[in-house]
């Protein structure tokens, strides 16, 4: 999952859960500065914990736009509602009743990778360790040759012409400055600003890459 900073509305994102027991209704929005699904994501897990003392657990698939679809699973039942903009953003029904989980089924400015476990791949850079010889310069990102000029950090996927136009749009809507939270096969999650973009290959079968500067 690849999740970019947006210009998108996320400031009217609300939305309203009520457990009906002692907390009752309570609306969630998302804390200042969060631009993008993930960060998102996270910031709606804390506030169900602080404020019901629920543990939500929460996974990603890969939806027809090739954009995340995300499901929380509560530790509780619960009646919700969303605004416009929380439907528009995340793709989040407008209301249901007793629900035990919540699906965003549609996060703008997210891509989702269909390859292996649904993962961007970091490649081209090592992480050295050595103090001193050639490859000098503990925890410095050097080029895969030692003694080379440094490479930037960056993530690779692959992808047809659904996730071109996927990430056409999160681009075209990317906040300034520029910035994504990316799950990797090697590191996990690592979140950065987001440098050149690229694309090669043709006829529908795409390789893509990215610098992400964590």
């Amino acid at each position: 999952m690849i999740a970019i900073g947006t210009t998108d509305a996320w400031e009217s994102v609300t939305i309203q859960l009520d457990d009906g027991g002692p907390v009752g209704v309570e609306e969630w929005t998302p804390a200042a500065g969060v631009r993008d699904g993930y960060a998102a994501i996270l910031d709606f897990v804390a506030w169900l914990d602080s404020t019901y003392s629920d543990t939500a657990t929460w996974t990603w698939i890969r939806n027809d736009s090739a954009r995340a679809a995300v499901s929380f699973e509560f530790g509780g039942t619960y009646n919700y509602m969303s605004s416009a903009a929380a439907q528009s953003v995340l793709g989040v029904g407008a209301s249901g009743s007793g629900v035990p989980s919540l699906n965003w089924d549609d996060i703008l400015g997210t891509l989702v990778p269909d390859n292996a476990a649904a993962a961007a791949l970091s490649d081209n850079y090592w992480r050295s360790v050595r103090d001193a010889a050639q490859g000098a310069g503990s925890g410095a990102v050097r080029a895969a040759v030692p003694g080379l000029a440094p490479y930037r950090p960056r993530i690779v996927w692959q992808g047809v012409t659904l996730d071109a136009e996927a990430l056409r749009l999160a681009l075209a809507s990317a906040s300034n400055p520029r910035q994504a939270s990316v799950y990797t096969a090697d590191d996990g999650w690592i979140t950065g600003a987001l440098g050149p973009v690229s694309r090669q290959g043709s006829r529908g079968r795409y390789r893509f890459a990215a610098e992400v500067l964590a």
